[in-house]
Formats: C-alpha cells, structure tokens, sequence
C-alpha cells in the first residue's frame, strides 16, 4: 500500500515537473522573439568574411520622454517584401543611446548579406520607413545617422563624405572597406505579433 501510495507521488510529481519545464521553454521562446544572428561589435571584433558590417549613428535633438532611445534595423526579404523576423527567429541590430544626450553615437554590427530597414517596433514617427539598405558581403556599410528632431520626426542623414574619417577613428579595422550603403525603395515592413 506504501508504495503505491509513493509511485502515485512520484508520477504526480514527473507530470507537474514536465508541465513547468515545457511552459517555461515556451515562455523563454516567446518572450526573446527567437533567435538574432546579427551581432554588435566594437572596434577590435573580428569578423567572418561571409559576413557583413552595418554601421550607423543616432542623436537625439526632439524632446523624447522615455530615459532611453533606440533605433533598430530588422533584416528584410525583398522578395516577401517583408522582414524576415518571427517568434522563433528575429535578425535585427539594435542600438540604444540615453534620450538626454546629445552628440552622435554610432554603432557597428556584423549581419548576413541582405537588406535591412527601419525597424516597424521603433518608437518613432518614421519618415524614412520604405528605405532598404543593402549590405555587402565583406565590406563594411554606412547606412547613415538617425536623428530624431525636435518637430519628434525620425530622419535619415546621409554624410559619408562628411563622417567616414571619424568612423575610420571608431572602427579602424573597417579603414580600407568602408563603404556608403546603397539605399532601395521597397514595401513599408508590417510587424509580427507573439502571444503564448
């Protein structure tokens, strides 16, 4: 009888176990959006030579409530005039900067040749969201820097004349392979959606 009693134990206690594992596995899936293959860099990272770099910065003029402000770029399939993300799998470089400050920063990611555009989850009025960057492999872009103003407009300029010596400071292993990006019209990016 006592042992019956302790194999119902057991077995009740394997069930709830497999229960929370699987639900916390689910959780951990769905709440990280998957997968990113996009990795930031700093100025001594190696690089692979299938790869890609994206480089770009952000300043903030525009009054910006929240303590943080972020631009991210989500990899974008030209043929499914889409990004490429869902709950499993997302690439996308993300660049964050404190909303009060004021000078350029600039960020460098390492990324699969494609395209990229303006992420749809940036919180900003986007007037440059039907822009796709094309990325080259083995080279490093400049896709330009993200202002947002103080009329609370995201633009896009484009001053590689005017910024690559700096970057060359900044990110010295890209000197000889820096490039300004190409720029494509194509279909504004819808997001996605990831509930439980």
């Amino acid at each position: 009888m006592k042992s019956s009693y302790q194999a119902k134990t057991i077995h009740f206690k394997l069930q709830n176990f497999a229960f929370y594992f699987l639900l916390l596995a689910l959780s951990g899936l769905l709440s990280a959006c998957g997968l990113n293959n996009v990795r930031k860099l700093d100025s001594t990272a190696a690089v692979g030579p299938d790869r890609s770099i994206i480089i770009y910065g952000i300043r903030v003029e525009g009054k910006w409530d929240a303590p943080m402000f972020s631009v991210n770029l989500d990899e974008y399939d030209l043929q499914l005039q889409g990004i490429t993300g869902n709950c499993f799998r997302f690439n996308r470089a993300e660049a964050m900067i404190p909303s009060t400050e004021k000078s350029t920063h600039y960020f460098a990611f390492e990324v699969h040749q494609g395209h990229f555009v303006v992420s749809p989850f940036t919180n900003a009025d986007l007037s440059i969201s039907t822009m796709a960057f094309k990325t080259q492999k083995g080279k490093a872009v400049y896709i330009g820097t993200f202002l947002y103003d103080k009329n609370k407009k995201l633009k896009l300029q484009r001053d590689f004349a005017l910024v690559a010596p700096q970057l060359e400071n900044l990110f010295p292993r890209f000197r000889n392979n820096l490039k300004d990006s190409e720029l494509i019209e194509v279909t504004r990016a819808r997001m996605f959606l990831c509930t439980p």
